[in-house]
C-alpha cells in the first residue's frame, strides 16, 4: 500500500499548474433549432387518404363482384309447338311460378312460355383443413367452415376425409380424390 500512496505523490509532484485565462470566456447563448420542412405533414396524410381512398374502391369493386356472382339466372325459352288459340286470359291461367315470380305468355306473342330448370350445382372439394375446434374445406375455390353456403347449398359437416351438404334437401357427401 505504500508503493502506491509514494507513486500519487510523485505523480501530484509532477503535475504541471493549470494555466491562468486572462481572456473572458464569451457568454452563453441559446442553441439555435433548423426547423422542419414542411412537406411530410402535406404529403404523408394526402398518401394515407389515397391509400384509403383505394382501398373503398376495390372493396366496392369486391362486393358488387360477389354479388354478381350470387345471383342465379333462369333461361326463358319459348315452345316449338306454338298454340294459336291461347288468349291473354288462357296466358296467365297457364303461367308457371318460378322463384315467387309469374312467367306467363304476353298478349302480343301467342306462344306460351316453357322454363328450363336449372341445371343440378357442381361441388368440387378441393382440400380439407381439420381441426377439432373449427374444421375447414376448400370447395369451388372457397374457404367454408361448418354452417356456411356454397351456392344453394349449406355445409353440414366436416370430417377428416369427406364434407356434408345439404343442396335444396338432398345430402350430398364430397370426399378427396
Amino acid at each position: 500500500m505504500s508503493l502506491i500512496n509514494d507513486a500519487l505523490k510523485r505523480a501530484n509532484e509532477v503535475k504541471p499548474p493549470a494555466p491562468e485565462s486572462t481572456e473572458a470566456a464569451p457568454p452563453l447563448r441559446p442553441a439555435e433549432h433548423k426547423s422542419r420542412p414542411a412537406w411530410p405533414a402535406i404529403v404523408f396524410p394526402l398518401l394515407a387518404l389515397f391509400v384509403f381512398a383505394l382501398a373503398g374502391w376495390f372493396l366496392v369493386k369486391g362486393v358488387r363482384a360477389g354479388r354478381d356472382l350470387r345471383s342465379t339466372q333462369i333461361k326463358v325459352f319459348a315452345r316449338e309447338n306454338p298454340v294459336a288459340e291461347l288468349s291473354p286470359k288462357s296466358a296467365l291461367t297457364n303461367a308457371t311460378p318460378i322463384a315467387d315470380k309469374v312467367v306467363a305468355a304476353q298478349a302480343t306473342n301467342l306462344e306460351p312460355v316453357t322454363v328450363e330448370p336449372a341445371p343440378a350445382p357442381t361441388f368440387k372439394l378441393q382440400g380439407i383443413f381439420y381441426r377439432l375446434s373449427r374444421p375447414s374445406a376448400m370447395i369451388n375455390s372457397r374457404t367454408v367452415f361448418v354452417g356456411d353456403k356454397v351456392g344453394e347449398a349449406k355445409v353440414l359437416a366436416i370430417g377428416r376425409e369427406s364434407v356434408t351438404l345439404d343442396c335444396q334437401g338432398e345430402t350430398k357427401v364430397l370426399t378427396l380424390q
